[in-house]
């Protein structure tokens, strides 16, 4: 079975009052954007102001945490969180 990645995080919020829920896409490739910011700001200004002794584990954090966001992106869509309260439902869901 081929796997499409994802494109968006969805967010569902559904008060009880209401009959259908509102809902939030965010598209993923601005949070592939932001990694990459992240990644290219640690790599001009981060490695001055992190402690010498804390340097490589801070760079390996930032590229660790691109890579797994890649392999997330690539598990197909899967609900990240569902939560239901009294009044209102909350989910979050990879699509």
């Amino acid at each position: 079975m081929i796997r499409l990645p994802n494109f968006f995080l969805v967010v569902f919020v559904k008060p009880a009052a209401m009959r259908f829920p509102l809902f939030f896409a965010l598209p993923l490739f601005l949070v592939d954007e932001l990694l990459e910011i992240a990644e290219i700001a640690y790599w001009l200004f981060g490695r001055k102001h992190v402690p010498r002794k804390w340097r490589e584990s801070a760079g390996r954090a930032v590229l660790s945490l691109r890579q797994v966001w890649r392999k997330t992106r690539r598990a197909g869509s899967f609900t990240l969180v569902d939560v239901e309260a009294r009044d209102v439902r909350v989910w979050v869901r990879l699509l």
